[in-house]
């Protein structure tokens, strides 16, 4: 846990360890009457480990500005219980009294999907970073194929490990946003090294002015 994990991400390793200690109840590998005799036993133990911490994303969030109340993904944590989104307190104070299968039931179905919403811009505050060698001409000539293919809206990706690489915005994006004209003038430019990921449609020239010092 230390060696993959770290210290630096507390939130994690109490996910880890939850996954780790309640693994014949998270699985599909069993029959559903096995595991409920599993979780049956183990439910309260399993869920103690995760309230506190649980509770205190929840406070963290919402004093920044999060709604994770009822209606939210984070709000299935709270079961029936009706939240005001204002009332950080109230509403950890409703996690730690959630039934503890509610919340078993939220992390087996939901597979810990409610947190990408809150921990990424509370606990992954990401600082500048670091001065690249980025082969701007090679990501030209990548982007210039791509378009060349046929998918008309290429992409410069920077992911959370600071690396460049090229791709194709997904089909979703690609239906909202309008092709690009002309390959060796522009081209979008997603940054998921950010808190919240922001695809914007960039000049060359204003992508390597972002990242100055790096070409």
């Amino acid at each position: 846990m230390n060696h993959l994990i770290g210290s630096d991400h507390p939130f994690h390793q109490v996910i880890f360890e939850v996954g780790r200690s309640g693994a014949m109840y998270f699985t599909d590998w069993l029959e559903p009457e096995e595991r409920n005799a599993f979780v049956q036993a183990h439910s309260m133990q399993l869920v103690s480990i995760i309230r506190e911490p649980l509770c205190a994303l929840v406070k963290e969030a919402m004093e920044q500005g999060i709604v994770v109340s009822k209606g939210t993904s984070l709000g299935k944590f709270f079961g029936n219980q009706a939240m005001s989104p204002k009332d950080p307190d109230a509403c950890a104070s409703a996690i730690m009294s959630a039934p503890a299968m509610t919340i078993l039931e939220v992390l087996r179905h939901d597979g810990a999907r409610s947190f990408d919403e809150v921990v990424p811009p509370v606990f992954h505050t990401v600082g500048p970073m670091p001065i690249l060698s980025v082969d701007w001409e090679g990501l030209k000539d990548s982007v210039r194929m791509i378009f060349e293919s046929g998918r008309l809206h290429p992409v410069i990706v920077v992911s959370q490990n600071g690396r460049f690489g090229t791709g194709q915005l997904d089909e979703f994006q690609s239906k909202l946003l309008r092709p690009i004209d002309d390959p060796s003038v522009e081209v979008y430019f997603q940054d998921l090294n950010a808190a919240a990921s922001i695809v914007a449609r960039l000049t060359w020239s204003e992508l390597q002015a972002r990242f100055e010092g790096s070409a």
